[in-house]
């Protein structure tokens, strides 16, 4: 499977489509393109608090799918990849491993009927906040076996083909994933 890289802006990616991006379990979408989300898809950010306020931490490793109230093409992806958010963050190491798991249970998700036509569009997650070098999330896509539409702006573009050359830097399958 293949991360193909577009620059351009991730909210215009064709229809029918899922936006991924990691989040907390505590229900915040305060910063980064998590904030941009919020703006953009109000309806969506409430289902995602609700859910985070009933499941909490349960939700640690695992993909939530929103199906956009104004838009019956988009869907809003959400990778619990870390606990909480901002200074409290889980390490790096543990957010990747369980970004895998996210990834798994996206995979598993995307047998369902209803997404059989659908695509999968990305920003480089992980990679603000949760300050995951983004190489390395790229790595657990591929291993995962997904195809990501990931949207890079042009100064990320660079960085990310630039990362993406060297096999050296790539980590290994995280243990029981």
């Amino acid at each position: 499977m293949t991360i193909k890289y577009i620059q351009g802006d991730l909210f215009s990616a064709p229809r029918p489509v899922i936006l991924l991006h990691a989040c907390n379990c505590e229900g915040l979408w305060g910063s980064g393109i998590a904030a941009e989300f919020k703006n953009r898809f109000g309806d969506a950010h409430k289902a995602y608090v609700k859910h985070c306020e009933r499941y909490g931490e349960e939700l640690l490793g695992t993909t939530g799918i929103i199906k956009d109230s104004s838009d019956s093409n988009l869907y809003i992806g959400c990778l619990f990849t870390s606990r909480a958010g901002g200074r409290q963050c889980d390490p790096p190491k543990k957010i990747l491993v369980t970004t895998y798991h996210c990834l798994m249970d996206l995979k598993a998700q995307l047998q369902e009927p209803m997404y059989k036509n659908v695509t999968l569009a990305a920003c480089q997650f992980n990679s603000g906040v949760f300050q995951v070098p983004w190489e390395y999330t790229a790595h657990m896509i591929e291993e995962a076996g997904l195809d990501v539409s990931v949207y890079v702006r042009k100064s990320e573009e660079a960085e990310s083909e630039a990362a993406s050359g060297s096999d050296a830097s790539k980590p290994t399958q995280p243990h029981n994933a």
